[in-house]
């Protein structure tokens, strides 16, 4: 024989309205005279009773729930915390504060390629010029400068065109 509903709840450690609302709704079965087992019933409330809901007043009642509580909490608090991360970098992407990675590799490998071979060019390009100079200042001014050219096109920020190859 089992024990009544106001019985019960005092020995699962929750309230008599929550554990009426868990037998109206088929989450608690109680015996065929109305009674409760109160094992059978513990058992069925936490296998059928979301751990955020109706948690036990006495945690010792509740065999454990409190620590299946916090467990939950934490999982709950990580995913909405990530939720925020992900919603922030969407929003940043949208804004064009955050571009795809690829992209960047794309385009940062373009300019080093170019001021590559700029650089190797140089003394083809200056060899006509300083043949027949003999100032070693105008010599040293030629050549700064064209460095000086190719530094500051690696560092404009405009997207080269589109390579054909890759």
């Amino acid at each position: 024989m089992g024990v009544s509903i106001p019985a019960a709840a005092r020995a699962l450690g929750i309230s008599p309205v929550a554990l009426r609302k868990a037998i109206d709704h088929g989450r608690v079965v109680p015996e065929l005279d109305g009674t409760l087992d109160i094992e059978k019933a513990r058992a069925e409330w936490l296998a059928n009773t979301h751990p955020g809901q109706g948690a036990p007043k006495d945690a010792a009642a509740a065999n454990g729930t409190s620590a299946t509580n916090q467990g939950y909490r934490q999982a709950r608090l990580a995913r909405e915390f990530l939720d925020v991360k992900i919603k922030e970098l969407e929003f940043k992407r949208l804004t064009g504060e955050l571009v795809p990675r690829a992209e960047v590799d794309r385009v940062m490998f373009s300019k080093a390629r170019a001021a590559r071979d700029r650089l190797n060019l140089i003394e083809a390009r200056l060899s006509p010029q300083v043949a027949g100079l003999t100032d070693i200042s105008e010599i040293r001014r030629l050549i700064r400068a064209e460095i000086q050219a190719v530094c500051d096109e690696l560092g404009e920020v405009r997207e080269p065109p589109s390579d054909p190859v890759a």
